[in-house]
């Protein structure tokens, strides 16, 4: 198995993402933020006309972010251990590169609570945001039988509520959620989830009902990590997911 190395000649960690994906791009606009992307190898996983995902070779089976922590053995006798869930990945990350680049979690107890109090709240709001896309997005209608305005309905609601609760814990200075001095982890969750839901599904999470998370956005919107330019979506995809049955 082949690898690839930093500038210290250490093994490169095993990245797989979907660039456009809502969690993979928490990632990845990190990883752009921390200033580290270049010590990692990120593969790129597409999504075919079949609507498939296409796994590259030596990919092993999981969700998208995936993480190798540990490649397995030349032989595979000894298989490779990996990190799924995208806020594990970005934590693990952060404490393995303490000493490069900007703190991201915090630099004091008190902002690493916070900052784990806001992630928990905007995982909240993206599973009820999840459960309105499956109710209420053309995209899902062939899989979810039968799709509920009703449910989508209440879903919104509360992902706005949820969101609201996320402003009103926020620092109040900004433009940042926790610090106003430079975006955090959290920043780089909110930031991918607004542009995922904006771009994909045609949803605007940082419009006059969140001026919080507004500014936060406008602040965030022109730093390179962000940059949407270079992300395809498959354009058939999005223009289903767009016909949006509640807004």
């Amino acid at each position: 198995m082949s690898t690839t190395t930093t500038s210290n000649n250490k093994p490169k960690l095993r990245l797989w993402v979907l660039s456009w994906g809502l969690f993979p791009r928490r990632v990845t606009i990190y990883l752009e933020e921390k200033g580290i992307s270049d010590d990692f190898d990120v593969i790129p996983v597409n999504i075919g006309a079949d609507g498939k995902m296409n796994s590259p070779p030596g990919k092993p089976n999981g969700t998208l972010p995936l993480l190798e922590i540990a490649p397995p053995s030349n032989d595979e006798a000894t298989p490779g251990k990996y990190v799924y869930q995208s806020i594990a990945i970005l934590e693990y990350i952060e404490e393995m590169y303490a000493g490069r680049g900007p703190s991201m979690l915090g630099a004091t107890p008190e902002e690493r609570a916070q900052s784990r109090d806001l992630l928990t709240v905007l995982d909240e709001a993206v599973a009820f945001l999840t459960c309105y896309s499956h109710h209420a997005s053309g995209i899902y209608a062939p899989l979810v039988v039968p799709q509920s305005p009703e449910t989508a309905r209440i879903a919104l609601d509360r992902a706005h509520k949820v969101l609201s609760l996320l402003e009103t814990m926020s620092c109040c200075d900004g433009p940042y959620l926790v610090t106003s001095k430079q975006p955090m982890i959290v920043d780089c969750v909110a930031m991918a989830t607004i542009q995922f839901y904006a771009n994909v599904y045609g949803v605007d999470l940082a419009s006059e009902k969140h001026p919080r998370l507004a500014r936060m956005y406008e602040a965030f919107y022109g730093r390179e990590s962000a940059k949407w330019d270079a992300v395809v979506v498959p354009q058939g995809m999005v223009e289903v997911a767009k016909r949006m049955s509640v807004k």
